[in-house]
């Protein structure tokens, strides 16, 4: 009998052991794919608030703390036209190619922002699953009007520092 409770308690020990580890293993794959941390509202890997300029209006965006986001900031002020695609997102190929460090976030939300590929900076603005792996670069925070400012076809957005 005592040989059965050690054995149970054994057991016990190591599921619970797991279960953190794969608590563990899934707050670090949030943070890599850019999802926000429940508990305080923003990613831990946030560093720096840039602005993006859509026609005369001002959207604030947080820029993660990855090697791909810092060799974006280094690009700005940015002025670019960025076409639309699948209703969702607009898109824009940069010049050069940044580092690309791919997750499958399995679902985008409305004001990602996001490099596909190495050179293709991608905004969305509809959240929306997918089955594409993408860089996070951040996003941003004020999305209410996102989609009407955006509205349909290309349209100019400036990146620049606050």
């Amino acid at each position: 009998m005592k040989i059965r409770k050690i054995g149970c308690l054994v057991l016990l020990g190591i599921l619970m052991t797991s279960c953190q580890n794969k608590i563990e293993v899934d707050l670090i794959q949030a943070n890599q794919t850019g999802e926000k941390n429940d508990s305080e509202g923003i990613n831990d890997d946030m560093n720096v608030e840039i602005v993006a300029e859509i026609k005369d209006q001002i959207f604030d965006v947080i820029i993660y703390d990855n090697r791909a986001a810092n060799e974006f900031l280094m690009k700005l002020p940015l002025s670019i036209e960025m076409n639309d695609m699948n209703a969702n997102e607009k898109y824009y190929y940069l010049d050069e190619r940044l580092t690309e460090e791919a997750v499958l976030p399995k679902k985008v939300n409305k004001g990602d922002l996001m490099l596909f590929g190495s050179e293709c900076l991608v905004l969305f603005y509809e959240t929306f699953n997918t089955t594409y792996s993408y860089t996070p670069l951040g996003f941003i925070e004020n999305t209410d009007k996102l989609a009407e400012v955006l509205g349909n076809g290309s349209v100019v957005i400036t990146f620049r520092q606050r």
